[in-house]
């Protein structure tokens, strides 16, 4: 499973003044929040829960940047509501 860390990137500096600020703010190292935003790092559920609360995600959100796919053979998802 991968994730849409553009749009995660996006959301971030969309909220935040930068990465740096998230990574206070959520209580994150540099290193890990990096690890995620380059694909290097797949967030477990507690890392998800954690982002949704600091940035304010709605569910649609949520859904583009965690599920972007339909399956784990990386089907795009259509229409989700």
């Amino acid at each position: 499973m991968k994730i849409n860390t553009q749009l995660l990137r996006g959301t971030i500096y969309s909220k935040f003044k930068s990465q740096n600020e998230f990574t206070k703010t959520i209580g994150w190292s540099q290193n890990k929040i990096g690890r995620i935003l380059k694909g290097e790092m797949i967030p477990d559920i507690e890392d998800c829960n954690a982002i949704v609360k600091v940035l304010s995600l709605s569910i649609e959100e949520y859904i583009q940047i965690f599920l972007p796919s339909l399956s784990p053979n990386g089907d795009e998802m259509e229409g989700v509501k």
